[in-house]
This record gives structure tokens, C-alpha cells and sequence, in this order.
């Protein structure tokens, strides 16, 4: 993954985070707040990004290759004993 900007602390202060989850076998990484939303594999851990519940950011504020999906509602999550599953849910209403 590249730089960001402002959405994401850069490579070189996440490795070592992307260490400890490898280390530690971490099933996922559940996070929002980017107003997108995305569901990805990274060493060994799938990260969840739950979309936007409030509003989009506009093309103009995110950099072109950001991953991730613009769009408004919910993940559901569903946990049964050590397996889960997420599941992007639109929320009526939210336009």
C-alpha cells in the first residue's frame, strides 16, 4: 500500500503493526471513518472497513487510487464461536 495522506498512516509506522497481527494470527481488523467501505486480505488478517453512515467525501478530497467503495450503510457481523462473517448491509433512507 502507498501513501495516503491524510487517511492513513504511511507504510514504514504501520509495519510494524502489520507485524504484530501477523505474529498474533489476528482473524480481522474491524475500522471505519473513511467514509468508504472495503473488505481485504493483508497478511493473513482481513480488514473491514465499515462504510459511511453520515455522508460521502467527494472525489476531490481522497487521492484516486484509495481503495475502498464510496457508498452510505452498515456491516453486519455474525459470530459463531471462532468463525465470523460481515456483511455490507444498505441502510434504508440514507441518501
Amino acid at each position: 500500500e502507498g501513501d495516503v495522506g491524510y487517511w492513513a498512516p504511511p507504510p514504514e509506522p504501520r509495519a510494524p503493526f502489520l507485524d504484530l497481527l501477523r505474529r498474533h494470527q489476528v482473524a480481522f481488523v474491524a475500522s471505519g471513518h473513511l467514509h468508504k467501505s472495503h473488505d481485504h486480505a493483508l497478511v493473513g488478517t482481513r480488514f473491514l472497513w465499515g462504510p459511511a453512515a453520515g455522508f460521502l467525501v467527494g472525489a476531490d478530497l481522497q487521492p484516486e487510487d484509495m481503495a475502498g467503495q464510496a457508498r452510505l450503510g452498515a456491516l453486519v457481523y455474525e459470530f459463531e464461536g471462532t468463525e465470523f462473517s460481515a456483511l455490507y448491509v444498505p441502510v434504508p433512507g440514507l441518501s
